[in-house]
């Protein structure tokens, strides 16, 4: 589709989900979208859907050097980034002394260690634009950390802590860095993958943990979060909605 001269946006993760919603929440504010994901039908599922210009790239944004090659190509396809929601993320229950080496490095890569080399890719493109935004989407278990979701939840608190320390590094340039900590989605409340038993199981931990039930607040649509993420990145300039936590009512 042609482009309508707007900002660009790039979304992590864009293929399902909480991504797929923010992306399509994007393109209906008027930004052209690029979307990031490790599953080809899936993305372009999410871009058919847009009614602005959209593109869709494979790529493991655990992988540094894939993380480079698609931000290239976004830059040279759109003309640049102004936009980047990172919010590919990776989680399975586990118990960290019963951990894989694997499960472990999944989280951190995909919770983690993506989101920074997005970030590192996105920020001299954002300069060379003017202005940018960056948001970060966390997680309610960065606040109760509770049984089977310890890693995960860590990986969480060090988005936050690097989202704090780049308004420090950034001071002065126009990019706004932003926290967006979600509760319970609605439309995505638990893996269905996880067989009655192991879920049983998980749910009697987080109740035995003294932390509290799984679920303390209702849940949010998927698609009112994207229209409040789309929210933040087209707020005033002059302001900036540095952590956002968000429950369901």
């Amino acid at each position: 589709m042609s482009s309508r001269g707007s900002r660009v946006a790039v979304v992590t993760g864009g293929g399902q989900g909480l991504g797929r919603a923010i992306a399509l929440a994007l393109d209906r504010a008027g930004l052209d979208v690029a979307v990031l994901g490790r599953t080809r039908a899936k993305l372009d599922e999410t871009v058919a859907m847009m009614s602005g210009r959209g593109m869709a790239l494979v790529a493991d944004h655990g992988d540094p050097d894939q993380v480079r090659t698609a931000f290239g190509e976004i830059a040279k396809a759109l003309g640049g980034v102004d936009v980047l929601i990172n919010n590919a993320a990776s989680y399975s229950p586990f118990r960290v002394a019963e951990a894989r080496d694997e499960q472990i490095s999944d989280i951190m890569m995909n919770s983690l260690m993506g989101p920074i080399y997005c970030i590192r890719e996105s920020i001299p493109l954002m300069k060379a634009r003017g202005a940018g935004d960056i948001v970060n989407i966390s997680s309610q278990s960065v606040e109760t950390p509770q049984p089977y979701m310890t890693v995960y939840a860590a990986a969480k608190a060090g988005l936050e802590t690097l989202s704090r320390g780049l308004r420090y590094e950034l001071k002065g340039e126009p990019i706004r860095i932003t926290t967006f900590q979600v509760g319970v989605i609605s439309d995505t409340v638990e893996n269905e993958d996880w067989e009655p038993d192991r879920r049983a199981k998980i749910h009697e931990a987080f109740d035995a943990s003294g932390v509290g039930p799984l679920f303390i607040y209702p849940g949010s649509s998927s698609e009112s979060l994207a229209a409040s993420v789309a929210h933040v990145v087209t707020a005033p300039r002059d302001v900036c909605l540095q952590h956002v936590e968000v429950r369901g009512t």
